[in-house]
């Protein structure tokens, strides 16, 4: 909002994770294989994003990411 404020424009991006077959995985490895690939996703998605970024899990196998400054491709 301060930013607005000086007139400059703030732009956010978000990036929506869906991790097909999950159920699948869970099914044919267990739970406990499921839980080992959310947390590889969710350290994947951290250490390839700006620490600015905040990453959460929506879903059972949905992640999004979201960028407070998008000025960069």
């Amino acid at each position: 909002i301060s930013q607005q404020s000086r007139g400059d424009q703030l732009r956010a991006g978000l990036i929506y994770v869906n991790l097909d077959r999950f159920r699948l995985l869970n099914e044919t490895f267990g739970l406990d294989a499921g839980d080992q690939i959310l947390a590889q996703v969710g350290a994947r998605l951290s250490g390839s994003t700006p620490p600015s970024a905040l990453i959460c899990r929506c879903g059972s196998d949905e992640f999004a990411v979201l960028f407070d400054d998008a000025s960069e491709p």
